[in-house]
């Protein structure tokens, strides 16, 4: 276990198409500004934990676990016995990452349902993988520090938006927590 990495990336890409507003009434401010970002750009990103990479793309990948990534990250700040998840469920990806936090460490257990999990899964282990709780959040941390400032240079005032806000404040509190813990 002395070689524990977790590590997040992502890559930049060509224009895609023309983001179309069409069935987005009711989301918040900022649910439109990452759909926007994401369909008008193929980029994609990936979790890289010991040596295995999970690669995901922003539409829909991203998208679909936004939301779930704050309270994810609040769940993991104690050892809990319920694991904290992250669904990927798209068709194509259809995977979950099953996290259980015991001391220092975060396992992470990849949960599949073929046939719907893509091919670029077949690699990943069955036994749970260890991951420093320190490398998981600080990556997470910095991950969704250069999602929100793309989003904030696409988005005129997203800054001013109350789901901005709430959402950033809630990033704040748990970097906040997670740095008073260490």
């Amino acid at each position: 276990m002395c070689n524990i990495t977790f590590h997040i990336q992502h890559q930049e890409a060509a224009t895609r198409w023309p983001f179309e507003e069409y069935g987005t009434d009711g989301i918040t401010k900022l649910e439109l500004a990452l759909w926007k970002f994401a369909e008008e750009r193929n980029r994609q990103w990936s979790i890289f934990i010991n040596g295995l990479e999970l690669p995901f793309e922003y539409e829909p990948d991203l998208t679909t676990i936004f939301n779930e990534i704050p309270e994810v990250l609040e769940l993991l700040l104690k050892e809990n016995e319920e694991p904290a998840i992250l669904d990927f469920f798209e068709q194509g990806t259809s995977i979950v990452l099953s996290m259980k936090r015991k001391n220092d460490i975060i396992w992470v257990e990849f949960q599949k349902t073929p046939p719907l999990t893509g091919k670029r899964f077949d690699h990943l282990p069955e036994e749970p993988q260890p991951i420093l709780v320190r490398d998981f959040y600080e990556a997470w941390f910095q991950f969704l520090d250069e999602i929100l400032k793309m989003l904030t240079r696409q988005e005129h005032n997203l800054e001013t938006d109350l789901s901005y806000i709430y959402y950033i404040s809630r990033i704040n509190k748990i970097r906040e927590k997670f740095q008073l813990s260490f």
